[in-house]
């Protein structure tokens, strides 16, 4: 318990860094690929390679290879991701494979741990998936680069991240703090 308890902090220490680059480099963007995709340092490509095998360790010790190989599959598309120009066909289905594998964890973890506030977490995503859906024009996404470039889902995409970042952290504390002292 205490190297999952080590390794969840050095997860949240590189998530808190890497929340620190994007918001230096904010400036009106019209989404966080937009940030991501433009820096010219090396910093978020090399922390999220230290997020990688911080994470790999973490889900291993959590003894779920189901989670493993989504985690890994999501950080290594991350990492794909920042490599590509933010307005590209490549970059929209990197995005959603990204979303995909963040969803079936999120789907996965619901099945192994019933509890109320993480099946509460997985609607508020999906209402957000669905308005996402909404406002997008699913077809210029795929014919118009003009309108990838313009297209404004800056803050659908935090909530949606920061929804996730929520699940994590609570399933976490549900494996590994709250079974401690229940």
């Amino acid at each position: 318990m205490y190297i999952a308890n080590l390794l969840f902090i050095i997860i949240i220490i590189i998530l808190l860094y890497q929340l620190y680059i994007i918001k230096l480099n904010y400036n009106n963007n019209i989404s966080i690929s937009n940030i991501i995709c433009n820096l010219k340092n090396n910093n978020l490509y090399y922390s999220l390679i230290a997020l990688f095998i911080t994470v790999v360790l973490y889900e291993y010790y959590r003894n779920d290879y189901i989670t493993l190989t989504l985690t890994s599959m999501l950080l290594l598309l991350l990492i794909k991701l920042i490599c590509t120009i933010d307005h590209s066909l490549e970059h929209q289905f990197i995005a959603i494979l990204i979303f995909i594998c963040i969803n079936i964890f999120m789907l996965h973890n619901i099945n192994k741990i019933n509890n109320n506030i993480l099946q509460y977490s997985i609607i508020l995503q999906f209402i957000i998936i669905i308005y996402v859906i909404k406002i997008v024009n699913i077809n210029k996404i795929f014919t118009s680069e003009e309108y990838r470039k313009n297209l404004n889902i800056f803050l659908p995409e935090t909530l949606l991240i920061s929804n996730f970042g929520f699940f994590y952290i609570y399933l976490h504390y549900l494996e590994f703090i709250k079974i401690k002292y229940d």
